[in-house]
């Protein structure tokens, strides 16, 4: 588990008031979520079954990436930058803890799909995408996982049942820690390799 990184704190807040219902649905279903999978039926809420997937932030508008750190805010938004709906500005992200998966993070969009329904757009391109489909009670989460690709010789269509909770308010710092360290190991990737090819020989 890499240490936590002191970052100024980044949380969204949530303004009062009497709103329109889609903007109350909106509200309602913001924050930070804790996800996991599962590959057969797990209880609604019950973040020790399953296998750890990723912490999800809800946000009631449209995020502010100008307030996430200089190479934290280059790597998130080029994870967005071949997202199909690039047109609409990015109100979620998203930041990998699966077990043993390199640090990964991205923005990505949201919409409520139902009373108390969320629809959440991790990656979308042309060929292939990575979704949740959540329902949210309370501070319990239930709902499904899906990935689809159909450029591989092999098309993929995966699905699993999801689980988690939610553990706060809409906060950044977990999708700006991950993309942090994602672009920490990807620059002492690309010096390895350069060494590498230096002491082959090569220009």
């Amino acid at each position: 588990m890499r240490t936590a990184l002191l970052l100024t704190p980044i949380v969204l807040s949530l303004t009062a008031g009497a709103v329109p219902a889609p903007a109350a649905v909106t509200r309602a279903l913001a924050g930070t979520y804790v996800i996991r999978t599962c590959r057969h039926a797990c209880a609604p809420g019950d973040t020790l079954a399953g296998a750890p997937f990723v912490v999800l932030v809800l946000s009631p508008s449209a995020i502010d990436v100008q307030a996430v750190p200089d190479s934290a805010r280059g790597y998130l938004t080029d994870s967005f930058m071949f997202f199909t709906a690039a047109d609409r500005p990015p109100n979620a992200c998203w930041a990998d803890i699966a077990p043993g998966h390199q640090p990964d993070a991205g923005l990505s969009h949201w919409a409520p799909s139902g009373p108390m329904r969320a629809h959440v757009d991790l990656e979308r391109s042309p060929d292939s995408g990575w979704s949740l489909d959540l329902e949210v009670h309370g501070d319990i989460v239930s709902g499904t996982m899906r990935f689809w690709a159909v450029s591989d010789p092999n098309p993929t269509d995966l699905r699993r049942v999801i689980t988690g909770r939610r553990i706060g308010a809409p906060d950044l710092r977990p999708c700006a820690d991950s993309a942090l360290a994602a672009d920490r190991a990807l620059y002492q990737k690309v010096v390895h390799a350069l060494r590498r090819a230096r002491s082959r020989g090569r220009p």
